[in-house]
């Protein structure tokens, strides 16, 4: 009979070790869920971009964050009022307030402030190097990546770099300066998310969208920004595009993403989200794009799949 167990149990070992998954999910999160958040990360997050720059010509970088974010931050509120979300808030509201400065405000402020000096596909792809740091920082937390998602981060890394290309030097190197620290803010707010208690994340979503709403408004006073508020069409169906697709949907997707599946395949988002933004920008903003992004997209797409289809082993010892 010990001896039958032993072998049971090392069989189910051997078995635990093949699960091949995308995410850690939990019961809650099927695979067809998890992918689904992936694709609005990838698609609705590339789109964040374009619309910012669209935006930008009608309203000042903070009054459009305040807007997006306290408009979003409501609208998402509201929904959870409507549909009861599963999960008990395990965290203080004011960690989740705490959160949307570092995670959003942080984040968007760094792009729309970078976005008003260099073309949004550059900004995406200074934002891809987030994961980075991430992973950088991951070993003192215990957490050390696999070498299939090193690889996975090393030809995203090098795709992105070349759809930035030798010969386009930024043109303004304060512009990258904001955009590293939109990267830096990211990967922060990322692990400080995972390491914090659980929470409802949908909820947890519109708290951090009021938080960082309130502080842009706070930022668009303190700086002379214009009370005005143009009604052109371009820029007020570009910021009711990040209210809704981009924020509403496509960062909560992403905070879902970081309750229920591994880090590399939460923030997998910012090595597509560059080639989104360089096909937009070519059509929508006259920004040039070049014959490697072609190569760069492939090599991208590959480190994604490395990433995001990394055999999860299980220690049951």
């Amino acid at each position: 009979m010990v001896h039958e167990s032993t072998a049971l149990s090392g069989r189910a070992k051997r078995c635990c070790r093949r699960v091949s998954t995308v995410a850690r999910a939990s019961p809650e999160a099927s695979r067809s869920t998890i992918i689904l958040a992936l694709l609005a990360a990838y698609i609705l997050g590339g789109s964040n971009y374009a619309a910012i720059d669209l935006a930008l010509e009608g309203f000042g970088p903070f009054t459009m964050l305040a807007l997006r974010f306290l408009f979003a931050g409501t609208v998402l509120y509201l929904l959870t009022k409507i549909w009861s979300e599963a999960g008990a808030r395990e965290r203080g509201l004011w960690a989740d307030a705490l959160l949307g400065l570092v995670l959003l405000g942080g984040t968007f402020g760094g792009i729309a402030l970078a976005q008003t000096r260099l073309d949004s596909g550059l900004v995406a792809i200074v934002l891809a190097t987030a994961p980075v740091w991430a992973m950088a920082a991951g070993p003192l937390y215990g957490d050390w990546p696999m070498r299939r998602e090193w690889l996975g981060v090393a030809l995203s890394l090098l795709g992105i770099t070349a759809l930035l290309g030798f010969d386009a030097a930024p043109s303004d190197p304060l512009g990258v300066v904001f955009a590293l620290g939109a990267a830096l803010s990211l990967a922060a707010g990322s692990a400080a998310t995972r390491r914090m208690a659980p929470a409802p994340p949908f909820r947890a979503a519109a708290i951090q969208m009021l938080s960082a709403g309130t502080a842009f408004a706070v930022a668009a006073f303190l700086s002379g920004e214009s009370g005005f508020l143009p009604l052109t069409p371009g820029p007020s169906m570009a910021l009711l595009h990040q209210s809704l697709m981009c924020s509403v949907v496509s960062f909560t997707a992403f905070v879902f993403l970081l309750s229920h599946t591994r880090n590399a395949v939460a923030m997998s988002f910012v090595y597509v989200n560059p080639i989104v933004a360089l096909a937009l920008g070519a059509l929508l903003l006259d920004e040039g794009i070049r014959v490697n992004a072609v190569a760069a997209t492939g090599m991208t797409l590959l480190g994604v799949g490395l990433i995001i289809s990394k055999p999860e082993e299980t220690n049951l010892e």
